[in-house]
């Protein structure tokens, strides 16, 4: 069972750092980049949400707790740490 927990928690390490060592949109977040813009927009981010199957009224307050830096974009490391607070890495994407 703990290798269980421990393997999706090593793949979100991974995501991360690469976030983190790359500059520009990457994982999960990539496909909703629609401006090319290498962050994600409220309406982009809130279209994840909707694929993701998450409740998109909140989808403003979400943003603005992911959005570390305050500059009114999500970064992919902005992003990528928010998915384990809101569960949507186990979402049906």
């Amino acid at each position: 069972m703990k290798m269980i927990r421990v393997l999706p928690a090593a793949a979100l390490t991974f995501v991360v750092g690469a976030a983190f060592a790359h500059k520009g949109m990457h994982g999960p977040g990539a496909k909703f980049d629609a401006d090319g813009s290498e962050d994600l927009s409220l309406a982009e981010y809130t279209e994840y949400l909707k694929a993701a199957t998450q409740d998109v009224a909140a989808a403003a307050d979400k943003f603005a707790k992911l959005d570390r830096d305050k500059n009114g974009a999500l970064s992919s490391a902005e992003f990528i740490a928010g998915l384990s607070k809101d569960g949507a890495a186990k979402s049906n994407q």
